[in-house]
């Protein structure tokens, strides 16, 4: 990987799977430093106040934007705008959205991509999916993960369960629980365009101190449960409340973590909206395209499996692990519209594929 690099330092792929294979050796500083280097070569430097009047060509070419995603940076300028963490001139940008998406019709589906007109492209061409504010999120000193977990008592469930399915609460110190929402409120991060919510993955800026350390504190407080896994992939997914989440699928892991940092206040359905799971594994024989995308083969199988199905009702600070092999999907959404009630999920994968 350093090899590789040294070859072709501005290559993010090479830059990202170096960073990767520092985290398997457990050099974290090392890791972060080389996801930052590939996050700055993916998507630039954060935009300066100086910069909106500037005559300059764009660095990158605006496609047809999706409207829930111009939806939701235009609530969030507005948001930073509002704490005084956004210079009051990027106001006008929320406004270049909101303008764009006012002359959408309404009955234009929101996840649906849009072709703007040109004079619209030239509002908003030079900041559209760059980084506007990217704060820091530090690890905490006193540890990330709640010391009161009953971890012997949490890792005996999942590996007596049949499948391997565990959830609990209070996941998160308050501290940590505090500090990774506000960077997911805060950090405009959030580039990968989905179904019907945005993704934030480690070459995007989703790496940060704090990530890290709940990953090393999740192998180092549940040794049973993941054992020699090492993280293999880490994002968070900010949902719309009018659109659907996950479709069902399974990881390429040994072991999924997902928990959820929006405060339970937004949740409308207090028996539902977090997580679906099927007592099923994915066929051995399945390519990965085939089980994480092929929804017709999937609903087919399932349809013949006689696994049942748990569903696991959203909490803020709940963690839910489970072998990554089970079919699984967002429950349906009732969230309290309003950019503070966005629905925030972040989801760590350990291990690979049938590891023992």
């Amino acid at each position: 990987g350093e090899k590789a690099v040294a070859l072709e330092p501005k290559n993010d792929t090479f830059l990202s799977n170096l960073g990767m294979a520092y985290i398997a050796c457990d050099s974290r500083q090392e890791a972060l430093d080389c996801f930052a280097r590939a996050t700055q070569i993916r998507h630039g430097d954060p935009i300066r106040v100086e910069m909106l009047a500037s005559g300059e060509q764009a660095q990158i070419e605006v496609v047809a934007p999706v409207p829930f995603k111009l939806a939701h940076d235009a609530e969030q300028i507005r948001y930073l705008c509002a704490h005084n963490l956004l210079h009051a001139d990027f106001g006008e940008i929320a406004t270049a959205y909101e303008d764009a998406l006012s002359t959408i019709p309404p009955e234009r589906a929101p996840d649906k991509p849009v072709k703007l007109k040109p004079s619209q492209i030239r509002r908003i061409a030079r900041v559209y999916n760059r980084p506007l504010l990217v704060p820091k999120a530090t690890a905490c000193s006193a540890g990330a993960l709640n010391p009161e977990l009953e971890t012997e008592t949490i890792e005996n469930a999942y590996l007596r369960g049949t499948p391997n399915i565990v959830f609990f609460d209070d996941f998160l110190t308050a501290e940590a629980l505090e500090r990774l929402w506000l960077f997911c409120l805060e950090a405009t991060v959030w580039y990968q365009v989905k179904g019907g919510y945005l993704g934030t993955y480690l070459v995007d800026g989703f790496a940060t101190p704090l990530a890290l350390q709940i990953a090393d504190e999740l192998r180092a407080r549940f040794p049973r449960i993941f054992g020699s896994h090492r993280l293999n992939q880490l994002w968070a997914y900010k949902y719309d409340a009018r659109l659907q989440g996950i479709k069902t699928h399974a990881d390429f892991a040994a072991v999924n973590v997902n928990f959820w940092i929006t405060p339970d206040t937004a949740n409308n359905d207090p028996s539902g909206c977090g997580l679906v799971l099927h007592e099923t594994t994915a066929p051995t024989d399945w390519a990965f395209r085939k089980y994480n995308s092929d929804s017709a083969a999937m609903e087919e199988f399932l349809s013949q499996a006689d696994g049942a199905v748990r569903r696991v009702p959203y909490r803020q600070n709940r963690a839910v692990v489970f072998d990554s092999d089970l079919f699984h999907r967002t429950d349906d959404l009732d969230f309290a519209p309003g950019y503070e009630n966005r629905r925030i999920n972040v989801t760590m994968l350990f291990g690979e594929r049938h590891d023992g």
